[in-house]
């Protein structure tokens, strides 16, 4: 696995179900380390997930404390031969 600009990922820990937990901490090519966590809110195998999102360090100064939520729907696409 690899961070936002291909540095690595240092640690991912991953409980995907609602209630389940995660957290993610990755490395920048300029050696800064960054660090989020969150919950997964809804979690529709294959089609939904909804999970808040915060950072826990490396983030924006002003984004310290804040909470985010983030909605994904999923559909298949078509990727076969044209």
């Amino acid at each position: 696995m690899v961070g936002t600009d291909a540095g690595p990922v240092l640690l991912a820990e991953t409980d995907v179900r609602s209630g389940g937990r995660f957290r993610v901490r990755f490395r920048m090519l300029d050696g800064t380390e960054h660090e989020s966590t969150g919950e997964y809110l809804e979690v529709v195998e294959s089609k939904r997930l909804v999970m808040s999102w915060q950072w826990t360090s490396g983030g924006e100064p002003e984004e310290d404390g804040q909470v985010s939520r983030i909605e994904i729907d999923l559909k298949p696409i078509d990727v076969g031969p044209r």
